[in-house]
């Protein structure tokens, strides 16, 4: 961070200074025999190449700083401590923890993957209704539960250019079965979007079922986030931004979400 920071500032002061070269009322051999006494001021064609690669590179820094812009928005802006950095992990750990749980399980042909991206991590596939599928999942699983009882919820940022509907999902089970508590949420389209995911508002469901009277959600012993891309809600209902097709969601950082 500190490195593109410096970046940024050294980017400024270019820009202002090329910029007060063209604003020059003076003529600019005259500015820069001005400026290198004793020196010869170079030819009208040296003056031109020199000019064009002043352009040239004025071009390279601003998409500089829209990298360093778009790095940034994937950044939570203040909330509770970080509780899952993807961008932080080893490579080694980071593939290790994660398990794609899609429906040719069930006999369908959807396919997805993660891969760490410089956001975080990014969850990519391709889902089809072919042989009654319509779901893509991506689970990471943590090395031994974590309390986050004295946490409401969680926060994160995620990125879909197509602006659609996901689930995020949490387990307080080791194993693949078990009761998924589960938290649909929309995205706009090629913006950065924050999602605040308070515990309570999380469903306990069974393949896409509610589970009612189950017990609240433990979150003493949280055992896996999960992300999915599916045409189905809950109880039947259908995902309203489903399509088939590719799919690309960016997740930065997971926080948690303080009262």
């Amino acid at each position: 961070r500190s490195r593109l920071v410096a970046h940024s500032l050294t980017v400024l002061c270019l820009q202002r200074t090329l910029g007060f070269v063209q604003n020059l009322s003076t003529s600019p051999r005259v500015f820069l025999s001005a400026a290198l006494p004793g020196r010869q001021a170079p030819s009208k064609t040296a003056f031109v190449a020199i000019s064009r690669r002043m352009v040239d590179g004025s071009q390279g820094i601003a998409a500089l700083r829209g990298g360093f812009s778009q790095q940034c928005n994937g950044n939570l802006e203040g909330g509770g401590p970080v509780v899952l950095d993807f961008a932080e992990m080893d490579s080694t750990d980071f593939s290790s923890r994660w398990m794609i749980l899609d429906d040719v399980v069930m006999g369908g042909a959807s396919s997805s993957r993660v891969a760490q991206s410089q956001h975080g991590a990014q969850f990519i596939g391709d889902v089809t209704t072919r042989f009654n599928g319509g779901f893509c999942s991506a689970r990471c699983v943590f090395p031994s539960p974590q309390d986050w009882s004295m946490h409401d919820g969680l926060t994160l940022r995620v990125l879909c250019n197509e602006g659609l509907r996901y689930k995020l999902i949490l387990r307080d089970t080791v194993g693949r079965g078990g009761v998924a508590w589960c938290h649909s949420f929309d995205t706009a389209p090629k913006e950065w979007t924050e999602i605040k995911a308070p515990f309570s508002s999380f469903l306990p469901t069974l393949r896409g079922k509610t589970v009612p009277d189950h017990p609240a959600f433990d979150s003493t012993r949280v055992t896996a986030v999960q992300f999915m891309m599916s045409k189905f809600e809950y109880d039947g209902a259908l995902n309203p931004t489903f399509k088939e097709g590719p799919f690309q969601l960016q997740i930065a950082q997971v926080r948690a979400l303080q009262a």
